[in-house]
């Protein structure tokens, strides 16, 4: 069995969570790290204006074939997702419908492989996979930006999977005012196999180790 970092496939199996990764995966600098959108203040003219700039990584082809570790917030990091019990994780109606849109991920988008989500109750993270370009007819570049959306990309992959859960909770009646998501979401390109193991373990892990996370809420 070849690692996706070398070969064809890999599973690994670590406490019982199973990802699997196919397709070949090129290395990605290890300057690359978990980004986020942050908040900087215009200083052209009074009065100061509040804008909203995206770090994502610049130059960076988000519709490439790569593998990202994904971290997302409920609004307000309310524990919506669930609870849990002795290290156990017991998901509630939007947690349970969270976890059946991530699956079909790769149905709303066939160039994504949706590999295992570990859902806590005010987050979740996941691993996806781009394994084949979104559009191999659009040779040149295109920058993500706010209102500028690539498509087939990364980020409108995860704006879609955050607007389908908000949409069907409305629909269901499970959350009808609230906001489900906090804005934007975490990511950290998958490196190799080493950087791969890492995350699967932390993943793995994350349950068990609720109270010492770095989102926890007590209830």
């Amino acid at each position: 069995m070849l690692c996706p970092f070398g070969g064809a496939f890999c599973i690994l199996r670590c406490e019982g969570l199973h990802i699997r990764l196919t397709g070949l995966l090129r290395h990605v600098p290890p300057t690359q790290t978990l980004r986020k959108t942050e908040w900087s203040i215009a200083m052209a003219a009074p009065p100061r204006i509040l804008v909203r700039r995206s770090i994502r990584l610049r130059r960076f082809d988000y519709r490439s074939p790569n593998v990202f570790f994904i971290t997302v917030c409920t609004g307000q990091r309310r524990c919506l997702f669930g609870r849990i019990d002795d290290g156990v994780m017991h998901p509630s109606a939007l947690g349970c419908l969270v976890e059946q849109v991530w699956r079909q991920i790769e149905v709303r988008c066939s160039h994504v492989i949706a590999h295992d989500l570990v859902l806590m109750p005010n987050h979740l993270h996941g691993v996806l996979q781009i394994s084949t370009e979104a559009d191999l007819t659009q040779k040149v570049l295109q920058q993500e930006g706010f209102g500028k959306p690539v498509p087939g990309s990364l980020p409108t992959v995860m704006r879609s999977f955050k607007s389908a859960v908000t949409r069907e909770a409305r629909l269901r009646g499970l959350q009808v005012n609230d906001v489900v998501w906090q804005r934007g979401y975490y990511e950290h390109v998958i490196r190799n196999e080493q950087d791969y193991q890492r995350i699967a373990q932390y993943m793995a892990d994350n349950p068990a180790r609720w109270q010492q996370d770095r989102f926890y809420v007590a209830d």
